[in-house]
């Protein structure tokens, strides 16, 4: 299955808008390209401001909401879509998707925002073309190689740029330069 996740506190935010483009935009084109069982699942906070009724009467779509534990969730999934319009923010679940080990096809400002290799660390495809988007989410979904290819750069990249040994170094520095 497809994972979106975020929370959504007001129909304004980042994650609103890409939820909204990825369903309307995106989600049509994935329609007979995907075996018929491949849902879409959104999860995170839902704040009661937000109205995702008529995403809910889709039946590829399967709103989880708010869980308490988040790894069972990415382990049921097999890709990470981030398909983020405008920022508001360090793009944590980036980090937290690859830390998981499930590849990303993302929005290219979320490539460059955490300054990963596009093709390599991550599929990355502006959200100005959705039929470039579906296509990206289709070629990580079928092309095993990709798939496996993908998972290892984004699992060596948290390896390399979030390590405890990374952040006290990097802490250390701040600490010493005031």
């Amino acid at each position: 299955d497809i994972l979106f996740l975020g929370a959504m506190h007001d129909a304004d935010s980042p994650n609103v808008d890409s939820l909204a483009w990825f369903s309307s935009e995106v989600l049509p084109r994935l329609e007979g390209r995907l075996p018929e069982d491949v849902k879409f699942t959104v999860c995170g906070y839902i704040s009661p401001r937000v109205d995702l009724s008529l995403l809910a009467k889709n039946p590829r779509v399967n709103l989880l909401g708010r869980v308490s534990a988040v790894g069972p969730v990415y382990d049921s999934h097999r890709i990470f879509v981030a398909p983020t319009r405008f920022a508001a923010g360090i793009p944590y679940k980036i980090h937290e998707a690859a830390a998981h080990g499930l590849p990303i096809v993302a929005s290219s400002i979320l490539c460059e925002q955490v300054g990963w290799t596009p093709g390599e660390d991550m599929l990355s495809v502006s959200t100005t073309d959705p039929q470039a988007f579906a296509d990206a989410v289709v070629r990580l979904y079928e092309d095993k190689v990709l798939w496996e290819s993908i998972r290892e750069h984004e699992l060596a990249r948290v390896r390399e740029e979030h390590s405890r040994k990374i952040y006290l170094e990097q802490l250390k520095g701040i600490l010493s330069f005031s």
